[in-house]
């Protein structure tokens, strides 16, 4: 007990395996390197959490670089390192959505306290990383002190962790914490919630043996369509995402190509697609590929057998009732940020990536002929010339959508004639590559 307790000390000598991490830290906050001197004192924090020096020199990096809340937050942690102080810090990089540092914090605050909150909010940073298994384990050590929530998202990572013993029953127990004929709009989003769980659990039942990849998960999660994603080898470096993609008008019309045949037995009335420039191009695009008319977005608009489309998920966020599945409308969006929570889950997604630039924004790299790369200027010309440019283009060949799609037709959203558009969350059992340190 001792030697536990002395463990816990911080004597601030350089015998801590973070004082090397706190010495390179303190350098480059000297030369006014205030970010790289975080970064640094994060690898110290992981060595040894009850270092106190770096406590102090982070409060400063923040305080230099405008954070003034988060700075009082670590000068106020340097002399009280205990369960409250890890619990306090770790909480508010989860509520920033800076993963590494509320694993660091609310795993110690975790080992000194078996809180449910603390608990709760450790698994999602987990799964927010793809390290689903290692949150249902965090979960599972409180399941005495469970509430609602806590329940659902422990039965929604035995979904993603393909953990069928007694996965049944344990959503039994979600449809019956209420009743299912009360009208009380505060079990409006409970009772959505674990519907949305029932659906995963029925399409990961269809798959049985689910493959490690994007392409399963995201059907088995949301019930979507991914035109274009990797499947080699050689190529598999985010579970078949994209990391970070350069667009040109070539592989836009191939994915633009696909979703056409996808959509020949559909009848399509419209395109409807939302009011940034990206959404016009690729929407007028996909409307000479396809030859369907295409408008844009507006609230009045009477949208029925229409293709809502967005250029990137995130500008669903501007589609009235989009989470409702009504009138044959099916949503599309050619890009999907899987790192990016989004309001709803497209029916029918392009890529994911982390990071995607379409060609008309410039910034991409082109070789001259002499050999030297140069920045691409951005494309200033008007949207239906630029789309036209892209209708235009030649593919050397074309590809077919995946043969697994026809076998889990009837499950898709896109098939469905009503039901619910779930949001799209980060937490996914298949790992990926990814920029950043969050």
């Amino acid at each position: 007990m001792f030697n536990l307790f002395k463990k816990k000390q911080s004597d601030n000598s350089s015998n801590s395996p973070a004082h090397e991490d706190w010495m390179n830290a303190q350098a480059q906050f000297e030369k006014a390197e205030y970010s790289n001197a975080l970064s640094t004192l994060i690898a110290g924090f992981k060595k040894d959490i009850y270092y106190q020096p770096l406590y102090e020199l982070s409060g400063q990096c923040l305080q230099k670089m405008g954070g003034e809340e988060e700075s009082k937050l670590f000068k106020q942690a340097a002399n009280h390192l205990n369960a409250n102080t890890f619990k306090q810090l770790g909480n508010h990089f989860y509520e920033a959505g800076h993963y590494p540092l509320t694993r660091i914090f609310l795993e110690e605050a975790f080992k000194l306290n078996k809180d449910l909150e603390v608990a709760n909010n450790l698994a999602i940073a987990y799964a927010r990383r793809f390290d689903t298994r290692k949150a249902q384990e965090t979960l599972g050590m409180v399941q005495d002190k469970f509430d609602f929530w806590a329940y659902w998202f422990y039965v929604k990572l035995k979904i993603l962790n393909n953990d069928k013993s007694n996965l049944d029953d344990s959503l039994k127990v979600l449809e019956n914490a209420f009743d299912p004929n009360s009208q009380d709009e505060n079990l409006r989003i409970p009772k959505q919630k674990v519907r949305e769980l029932r659906e995963s659990y029925e399409r990961l039942v269809k798959l049985q043996t689910p493959e490690p990849s994007i392409r399963d998960w995201q059907f088995i999660q949301y019930g979507s369509v991914i035109l274009n994603f990797f499947f080699s080898d050689d190529q598999y470096v985010a579970g078949g995402r994209h990391v970070a993609s350069w667009g040109s008008n070539e592989s836009i019309k191939s994915i633009l190509t696909l979703l056409t045949g996808l959509l020949e037995s559909k009848k399509m009335a419209k395109i409807v697609y939302a009011n940034d420039r990206d959404s016009q191009i690729i929407g007028l695009a996909l409307s000479k590929i396809s030859k369907i008319p295409a408008e844009a977005y507006h609230p009045e608009t009477t949208c029925q057998n229409a293709l809502l489309l967005a250029a990137d998920a995130s500008a669903f966020n501007e589609f009235q009732d989009v989470e409702f599945i009504t009138n044959n409308n099916i949503t599309f969006s050619f890009n999907q940020n899987w790192l990016q929570p989004n309001y709803i889950c497209p029916d029918i997604i392009g890529l994911m990536s982390q990071s995607y630039s379409y060609p008309w924004n410039g910034g991409n790299y082109k070789v001259k002929e002499g050999g030297e790369p140069i920045r691409t200027e951005p494309d200033l010309r008007d949207a239906d010339a630029i789309a036209a440019e892209i209708a235009n283009s030649e593919l050397k060949e074309v590809d077919n959508i995946d043969e697994f799609y026809q076998r889990v037709s009837n499950d898709l959203k896109m098939n469905q004639a009503r039901g619910h558009r779930y949001n799209f969350m980060v937490e996914s059992p298949v790992p990926g590559v990814y920029f950043g340190n969050n």
